[in-house]
């Protein structure tokens, strides 16, 4: 199993990685953390000196690097290896959610710049929308992952049953019970009962 966190060393980023070393912990999971270096939009602008700006894209990764190391350096635990690249956050992390074939992505919900009265962080929207793949969001600090119930909300659509699978295998190994709850977002012309009954038997 490998799980992929990506890391901008905020503290909603460290909760992540606290969460994937306890899923790694029970499933012998690879852990690959990832900073991605991404330029300003003034770094692309014709007016600024390019070479100013490689220097300090290296400079910011060679920062990043110490900063991951160091975690490295102080971590006990199952396999975990280090990446810094330079991009674009989701497609970057989206490329290497391929490159290792992640079976998981953990994402703090809130990085460095991000507002925290704000629902969720900007990149962890971006990557929950557009990475096809399983994304966990961890908001808060996790010691255990020793659940006792797990809630799945859903329109209960056939589309969404690949999803609901995938979840379902998920959380075995983590949950005693799982709820799945029905949310009706169109009051006169939702899914017929048999067909949500049906979606929700195979889930």
């Amino acid at each position: 199993m490998n799980i992929l966190v990506p890391t901008d060393f905020s503290l909603c980023a460290e909760y992540a990685l606290e969460a994937a070393k306890i899923l790694a912990g029970k499933t012998n999971a690879v852990i690959h953390l990832i900073h991605v270096v991404e330029p300003t939009n003034a770094a692309k602008s014709d007016y600024i000196d390019k070479a100013m700006v490689v220097k300090e894209i290296d400079k910011n990764k060679e920062n990043a690097l110490i900063l991951m190391s160091a975690l490295h350096d102080t971590y006990n635990g199952p396999t975990y290896k280090i990446y810094v690249e330079t991009g674009n956050v989701t497609e970057v992390v989206k490329e290497y959610s391929d490159k290792i074939d992640a079976d998981l992505i953990l994402v703090g919900s809130h990085g460095s710049n991000d507002k925290s009265n704000l629902y969720m962080g900007s990149n962890a929207q971006k990557i929950v929308r557009n990475i096809k793949n399983k994304v966990m969001v961890v908001k808060q600090s996790i010691k255990n992952l020793n659940l006792k119930e797990v809630v799945f909300a859903s329109d209960f659509n056939t589309a969404d049953q690949p999803a609901m699978s995938a979840f379902s295998k998920f959380v075995q190994a983590f949950a005693d019970k799982v709820h799945l709850v029905y949310i009706n977002t169109n009051l006169f012309y939702g899914l017929p009962m048999n067909v949500i009954k049906d979606v929700m038997k195979d889930a």
